[in-house]
């Protein structure tokens, strides 16, 4: 499963040389998956072992892919000579410290987890640092540790309005089936300042559709597929079209999400209920029989529904 996602991460790269951005790995990831799959490339291993991962599980290929390969090649520097220095100054705890948490950055995402960068800075620190240390007068001491202090607390006074719009999304979430006017522009207003949290873009997707806002509800998906490959946005996109009798566009959406994890049978019965609802006798019948004959990576009582609906489907048919 990792050796797929490095394999997709390394063409991201290829395509993306400038990086992608912070946060914004999930959905450039998605693209790659997405194509790769489209072509044929995938085999069989592959298919089954695909899923929509947040992280490249490799920090190095993170780095690149959010920041560029200029960045990638400065962090590669400064760790390359802290390591050499390390060595040199015979820092034996240390850069041993330094260099298990690069064994691990091949493998998982720890850069991805505030105490692992804390301790990063902290390692660095005591390699490049002189064993005597700095001796500051106290009046110095003192005005650092209040400029400190004042920037803490500049950071939380601009972190506040996010805290409280997530307590306000607690509310909304309580009362998220009801579409009144009040929620309504509740999440309107929460929205800005929530944008780059993907479980409140999904909510605040689905609230829209279920109250027939469609194109309002592909807007704000639209940005949720920016910062993550998970296929159940394009499903709801999908659907949201198929709402506004948008045929072509509900099908390429459905392809997307099946090609992004093709061991899933959910958008093939999308699509065979789509191209029924369009009149594709054909098209509905081939989807129909995917989801019939696919075999599903673990199996429910949906995917047993879903049969079920299309054998009569095919019956009717």
């Amino acid at each position: 499963g990792r050796t797929l996602i490095w394999k997709n991460s390394m063409q991201t790269i290829l395509h993306h040389p400038m990086g992608v951005g912070i946060g914004n790995f999930g959905g450039s990831y998605g693209d790659e998956q997405s194509a790769y799959f489209a072509a044929g490339k995938g085999s069989q291993q592959d298919e089954y072992v695909a899923g929509n991962p947040e992280y490249a599980f490799n920090e190095y290929l993170q780095i690149c892919i959010a920041h560029g390969i200029l960045p990638f090649i400065l962090f590669l520097a400064i760790i390359g000579y802290s390591l050499y220095t390390g060595i040199r100054r015979k820092k034996i705890a240390p850069t041993a410290s330094l260099l298990a948490l690069l064994i691990v950055c091949g493998m998982s995402y720890p850069f991805s987890v505030l105490p692992f960068l804390i301790v990063l800075a902290f390692v660095l620190a005591r390699i490049h640092s002189d064993e005597k240390g700095i001796s500051l007068a106290p009046p110095l001491t003192a005005g650092l540790t209040l400029v400190s202090l004042l920037v803490v607390l500049l950071c939380l006074y601009n972190r506040c309005p996010t805290y409280q719009a997530y307590k306000k999304w607690y509310t909304y979430t309580l009362y998220r089936s009801a579409g009144s006017p009040e929620v309504t522009s509740g999440y309107k207003k929460i929205y800005p300042l929530l944008a780059d949290q993907l479980s409140f873009l999904f909510e605040y997707a689905q609230y829209l559709s279920k109250n027939e806002m469609y194109e309002e509800s592909n807007r704000v998906l639209e940005k949720a597929i920016r910062i993550s490959c998970d296929p159940m946005l394009h499903n709801v996109m999908g659907k949201n079209y198929q709402a506004l009798q948008k045929y072509t566009e509900a099908e390429q959406c459905f392809q997307k999400s099946a090609h992004i994890v093709p061991n899933r049978i959910y958008p093939y019965y999308l699509m065979a209920l789509l191209y029924t609802e369009a009149g594709e006798t054909e098209k509905a019948n081939a989807a129909a029989r995917i989801v019939l004959t696919k075999e599903p990576k673990v199996n429910s009582t949906a995917i047993e529904e879903m049969r079920e609906k299309m054998r009569k489907l095919l019956v009717s048919d």
